[in-house]
C-alpha cells in the first residue's frame, strides 16, 4: 500500500498496521510494483497482509510461526466471514517467499 502511486492510500492505511506483519508491508508492496503489479492490485494484496497480521496478532502467533499451515487456517476464518477473493492463494505464495527471501 506504501508504494501505490496512484491515490492517497497510504496515510489512511498506516494507522491499521499492527502485527507481526507491520514492519513488511512496505516492502512487499515495493516488491510488487517491481514486479509489474498495477497498483489496485497492489492495494488489494498489501490489504490482505495488514487483515493477515492482525489475525497473527489475534491469535498470538509471531513472525516465525507463519508458514503454509498458519496461512491455509487464516484463509479459512476469511471464508467463513465470507471475505475470500480469488488471489489470496497466491498472495500468500508470494508473502512466503518474501520471508523466506529476507531470512524471516
Amino acid at each position: 500500500m506504501a508504494v501505490d502511486r496512484n491515490d492517497n492510500t497510504t496515510a489512511r492505511a498506516k494507522h491499521s498496521r499492527i502485527g507481526p506483519l507491520a514492519f513488511h508491508i512496505d516492502g512487499f508492496a515495493a516488491l510488487l510494483c517491481g514486479e509489474g503489479y498495477v497498483s489496485k492490485t497492489v492495494h488489494e494484496k498489501c490489504a490482505l497482509l495488514v487483515d493477515l497480521s492482525r489475525w497473527l496478532d489475534r491469535h498470538g502467533l509471531p513472525l516465525d510461526a507463519l508458514d503454509e499451515r498458519q496461512f491455509k487456517r487464516f484463509l479459512a476464518d476469511r471464508r467463513r466471514r465470507g471475505k475470500e477473493r480469488r488471489i489470496e492463494a497466491m498472495t500468500g505464495r508470494q508473502l512466503l517467499g518474501y520471508l523466506r527471501d529476507l531470512d524471516c
